[in-house]
């Protein structure tokens, strides 16, 4: 029995909790609806207030807005042809440097060259020098007399060199 009666008493102490947990509930539900119909309200008049905007807007004269767009596509083109100009200022500044460089680079050396048809068959100076050192053939300058002379010293007759003949060739010729 008495464990009857406490069941009973536990039984209805779950259903109180349960009663007040509901109420609870019920209470937060409310609080969030009026909430939820607070926002909807401020939303409303939110979107009231810029279809207004946008109406009075549209309702500006169209001079007006044709003069608002050009004051600001003019500035846009200010803004461009100053950065146009200054990229072409700096370019012209750039090339005149490069110019001066170029000219200080120049004016340092002149190189002056005499028009000799002949020189093409003249040897240079230092392989005159080479050869006056392994022998001289003209006491005089150290230079070849004549053009016999400097092929006698380039392509000596006897000294020619031959290379050996492949085995493989050796038959056929």
């Amino acid at each position: 029995m008495e464990e009857e009666k406490e069941n009973l008493i536990a039984n209805e102490e779950k259903k109180k909790e349960k009663e007040l947990e509901d109420k609870k509930l019920l209470m937060k539900q409310k609080i969030n609806k009026e909430k939820l119909k607070i926002y909807n309200e401020r939303k409303k008049k939110h979107e009231s207030e810029d279809v207004k905007d946008k109406v009075e807007q549209d309702q500006r004269p169209s001079k007006e807005k044709k003069k608002l767009d050009l004051k600001y596509f003019r500035e846009k083109d200010k803004k461009y042809l100053n950065k146009k100009l200054q990229r072409k200022l700096k370019n012209q500044k750039e090339k005149s440097e490069k110019e001066l460089r170029l000219e200080k680079i120049k004016s340092g050396r002149t190189i002056v060259v005499v028009n000799d048809p002949n020189r093409i068959f003249k040897p240079t100076q230092n392989f005159q020098n080479y050869v006056n050192a392994l022998h001289t053939t003209d006491k005089s300058n150290g230079t070849f007399a004549s053009m016999e002379h400097a092929n006698a010293f380039f392509h000596p007759a006897n000294e020619f060199q031959h290379r050996a003949i492949p085995l493989w060739r050796r038959g056929l010729s």
